[in-house]
């Protein structure tokens, strides 16, 4: 298995994955459409157990997950012998705060990057802005998990839409999407610590940082939030109302604050988001940047954010504007006009929303950075565990962070069976037999590629 990433010495490409629920489908999709262009090899699995291999990467192309200025050693490492692309998975630059792009972006990162994805032309703008903006580094492309509820792609998620609506009917989705002091999984003290260690250079970002999540509107959005939450459901005893705690929210936290509720509501994080919405018959946020994917689907929005403080709480305010209106039990039955979505200015944050991510334009751009004889290998078991142990040293502070229970809820496991389906799915919509063959490299990994 391992022999064959050394002696075919296709060109690969390295696809790390953080967060199962929010990654893995989407760039899988990515994945399987460079294939049917380029003739190469994908690397895909979690970031985490890649660990083994970023020095044992040569030639290769390695499309990261997201950019900061935490990774420039480990960027400047890669970009000696491999190509570096980031595609952020976390929603676009255009919504970030002043202090989060500053983590994210400086002149000395810019250098060792060779290419960064953007989600849609307000980026651009937005950087150029910033002044950081340059057409060498920056190619605009969207985000393949948009095509997934697309009409094509949306077959993908046909089996779970159909479960859960047979389940739960037509039901109401509230999807949470607060972290910060919120019922979350990490201790506030350790997490903060954490993000001024490794991402804040100056007193200045420090101590904006300090005001920031000391910021009591963060906490009030949240009780706000869980309050209308609570009302839908009681007001509407007929009607499902699930709630969606973020993924790094402590479930049996949010279930406790929430108290004994009657029948019809439910708290539940599981699987990927976009079944969800798909299904849902209204979808409930406060300021959640899914509500692009609910707007691109047309569902019928209500928005519970009671106090506008961050970028993204007035950019989607312009999706839908907040509802602070008492809510009686005909609150439901009011019709709420999904058509009055601008679609136009949404294009504007994410590009190709009413067409697919151009994979064939993705892939003339890795052409141009395409290597030959790529390798991507194991160490013997001696240098792997020596290396491991460095690295835990290194990094024993930190483990008060990355509890195993933080590193869990983001991706446990991938199974190869799980790939597969997902791989075959694929091609059942497309009605096409692709040949890809899929191998577990290693646990989490999984090499890619296309049968001539």
């Amino acid at each position: 298995m391992i022999k064959l990433a050394l002696e075919n010495k296709k060109f690969i490409i390295v696809i790390p994955i953080e967060v199962k629920t929010r990654e893995l489908n989407s760039r899988l999709l990515l994945s399987l459409e460079i294939l049917k262009r380029l003739n190469c090899e994908i690397i895909i699995g979690s970031q985490r157990d890649m660990g083994n291999y970023f020095s044992n990467m040569k030639n290769c192309l390695y499309l990261d997950k997201s950019i900061s200025i935490k990774k420039t050693e480990f960027i400047k490492k890669i970009k000696k012998k491999n190509t570096y692309f980031s595609l952020d998975e976390e929603g676009s630059y255009y919504w970030f705060e002043d202090l989060t792009f500053k983590s994210r972006f400086s002149k000395n990162l810019m250098k060792f990057t060779d290419k960064i994805l953007l989600w849609g032309k307000n980026d651009e703008i937005f950087l150029r802005k910033k002044k950081i903006f340059n057409k060498k580094k920056f190619h605009i492309l969207g985000n393949p998990k948009f095509d997934l509820i697309k009409k094509k792609y949306s077959l993908f998620y046909d089996k779970d839409k159909s479960y859960l609506i047979k389940k739960y009917g037509k039901f109401v989705l509230c999807v949470s999407s607060f972290v910060t002091n919120c019922d979350n999984i990490k201790d506030s003290i350790v997490s903060k610590e954490f993000i001024k260690k490794n991402y804040l250079s100056t007193k200045i970002q420090k101590k904006k940082y300090e005001k920031f999540v000391s910021d009591k509107r963060i906490y009030e959005n949240y009780l706000h939030f869980v309050e209308r939450c609570k009302q839908i459901a009681l007001k509407h005893p007929n009607k499902t109302v699930i709630f969606r705690p973020h993924p790094f929210q402590d479930i049996k936290l949010v279930k406790k604050r929430f108290g004994k509720m009657p029948n019809n509501f439910k708290i539940i994080f599981k699987n990927e988001l976009s079944p969800w919405i798909m299904a849902c018959d209204y979808y409930i946020h406060a300021g959640c940047s899914s509500v692009l994917e609910a707007a691109v689907l047309k569902k019928k929005i209500i928005n519970f954010t009671k106090m506008n403080f961050l970028k993204r709480h007035f950019i989607f305010k312009k999706i839908t504007p907040p509802n602070l209106n008492y809510i009686n039990k005909g609150f439901l039955k009011k019709k709420i006009n999904s058509n009055k979505i601008n679609i136009n200015d949404i294009s504007k944050i994410i590009t190709n929303l009413t067409d697919y991510v151009n994979y064939s334009e993705i892939v003339k751009v890795i052409k141009i950075y395409k290597r030959h004889n790529s390798e991507f290998f194991k160490e013997n078991i001696f240098k792997r565990y020596s290396r491991r142990s460095l690295s835990l040293i290194k990094n024993y502070g930190d483990r008060k962070y990355f509890t195993k229970r933080y590193k869990d809820t983001k991706l446990k496991e991938i199974k190869l069976s799980d790939i597969k389906t997902k791989v075959n799915n694929f091609d059942l919509i497309e009605k096409k037999k692709n040949n890809f063959q899929i191998h577990q490299f290693d646990y989490n990994l999984f090499k890619i590629s296309r049968s001539n």
